[in-house]
């Protein structure tokens, strides 16, 4: 039995997670997941849920910075931490923000190239 796991941080911080067995979700629950077109987060491949490291898919509103939806504090410092990862400063380097909701997906092999 394959599974995904998916993992919304809201804008406030709440973080909803959800599992799927045999089969990944849908394009429109990923959208209302991030309010909009969906876009991937770029450099963005690695979150810490409940203590482990999962090798994800991460995606956000293609729109949300024209939108002007709030900054995602929760999901910029996990995107930082992944990049810090990568020998990449975030501190140092000036780099980017997630704004709105953000879409984590991770989980077995067969059904993230699906993705």
């Amino acid at each position: 039995m394959a599974k995904l796991t998916t993992l919304t941080v809201k804008t406030t911080g709440e973080v909803e997670t959800r599992d799927w067995v045999d089969r990944t979700p849908d394009l429109k629950f990923m959208q209302t997941a991030v309010g909009g077109y969906i876009e991937v987060v770029p450099l963005l491949d690695l979150v810490e849920h409940d203590g482990t490291i999962h090798k994800c898919v991460a995606f956000c509103d293609e729109d949300g910075k024209r939108k002007q939806k709030d900054l995602n504090r929760e999901a910029t410092l996990r995107w930082y931490r992944g990049l810090e990862g990568k020998g990449f400063n975030p501190r140092r380097q000036h780099l980017d923000v997630l704004v709105g909701d953000v879409l984590f997906i991770w989980g077995d092999k067969s059904l993230m190239d699906q993705l």
